[in-house]
């Protein structure tokens, strides 16, 4: 059994969190304007998190444009999404917003297959999770829970994906730039 755990990181607002996994899993928040460090307890409905299991997998990401966390949480073909707001009073609580059964709309031969899908990454411009199982790689929109197959040749490791663009305009000024 492979012991290494992937620990996610993200920056909502002013603060960076981390998952933190010491003898039990956590997340440990860094606000970079008060300077200071604070711990934030899982959901309380999440399933217990032994740290020597290899049968999950889990990540956190922002939740959307106006703040809070999303904890994402695999185990075998079923996908659990907790998102953590802050309310008017100035206190954060979990709430589980979805649980998908993977199966149910993912390729039969990925249902059917021994191994259930990893999380590669979190593409957080789109709110989307990438997924591979052994012959695929895939990737959900979190609101929509709609999929794309997108190739064969992701690795098979943590990914930090990312979105890039770049106005229309300036295509051929960065081809000259590019050709000097």
């Amino acid at each position: 059994m492979d012991h290494t755990i992937f620990c996610s990181s993200t920056v909502v607002g002013n603060s960076i969190y981390t998952l933190l996994t010491v003898s039990s899993l956590s997340i440990l928040e860094f606000d970079f304007t008060l300077e200071s460090l604070a711990i934030i307890e899982m959901p309380s409905d999440a399933p217990e998190l032994s740290l020597y299991q290899d049968r999950w997998q889990f990540l956190i990401a922002p939740a959307d444009a106006v703040g809070g966390l999303t904890f994402l949480f695999l185990s075998g073909f079923t996908a659990r999404l907790w998102k953590r707001r802050i309310n008017s009073d100035g206190g954060a609580g979990w709430v589980l917003e979805n649980t998908v059964d993977l199966s149910e709309f993912l390729p039969l031969r990925l249902a059917v297959n021994k191994r259930p899908p990893r999380i590669l990454g979190f593409v957080e411009e789109d709110n989307a999770m990438l997924l591979c199982s052994e012959d695929d790689s895939f990737m959900i929109q979190v609101g929509s829970m709609r999929y794309k197959k997108i190739t064969r040749t992701l690795p098979r490791c943590p990914l930090h994906p990312f979105t890039c663009f770049y106005p229309a305009s300036n295509i051929y000024s960065m081809t000259l730039l590019l050709e000097k």
